[in-house]
C-alpha cells in the first residue's frame, strides 16, 4: 500500500482531483459525468460509420469488378462459340468430302462390269481405305484438337 501512495503522490492526481472539485460545483461535476459516455458513444458511432462507409466503397469497388468480369467472360464465351461453330463447319466440309469421295468410288466400283474385282476382298478394301478413307481420321483429328486448343 505504501508504494500505492507514493505512485499516487508522484502522478499528482490527488492536486487534480481537488483542482476539479473545488472548481466545479455539484451540478458540473454531474453534468460532465454524464456528458463523458455520451461523448465517447458519439466518437464511437462517428469511427464506426467511417468504417462502414469505407467497407461500402470498397464493396461498391467489388460489384463492379464482378460486373466487369461477367462482361468479359459474355464476351470471350460468345468469341468460343462462334469460332466453335466455324471449326465444327471444316469438321462437317471433311465429312462431306469424305462422303463424296464414297459416294464416287461406289458408283466407279459397283458396276457389273467389275464384278471380278469386287470378289477380291483384300484389294477392294485396300482400294476403299486409299481412295476415300485416304486422310480423313488425320484431318478430323487435326480439326477437334484445333478447336481444343
Amino acid at each position: 500500500m505504501e508504494g500505492d501512495e507514493a505512485l499516487r503522490a508522484a502522478s499528482r492526481f490527488e492536486a487534480l482531483e481537488r483542482y476539479i472539485a473545488g472548481t466545479l460545483d455539484e451540478r458540473e461535476r454531474i453534468r460532465l459525468k454524464f456528458r463523458n459516455p455520451l461523448g465517447v458513444g458519439l466518437r464511437l458511432i462517428e469511427e464506426t460509420l467511417g468504417l462502414i462507409g469505407g467497407r461500402l466503397g470498397l464493396l461498391a469497388d467489388d460489384f463492379r469488378t464482378v460486373e466487369d468480369i461477367e462482361r468479359q467472360l459474355a464476351i470471350c464465351q460468345e468469341d468460343m462459340q462462334r469460332d466453335f461453330r466455324f471449326r465444327l463447319a471444316n469438321v462437317d466440309n471433311a465429312l462431306q468430302q469424305f462422303e463424296n469421295r464414297g459416294v464416287a468410288y461406289f458408283d466407279e466400283t459397283i458396276r457389273l462390269a467389275r464384278v471380278f474385282d469386287l470378289l477380291n476382298k483384300p484389294r477392294l478394301q485396300a482400294d476403299f481405305e486409299r481412295t476415300v478413307v485416304a486422310d480423313v481420321p488425320r484431318i478430323i483429328e487435326q480439326l477437334v484438337s484445333e478447336v481444343i486448343d
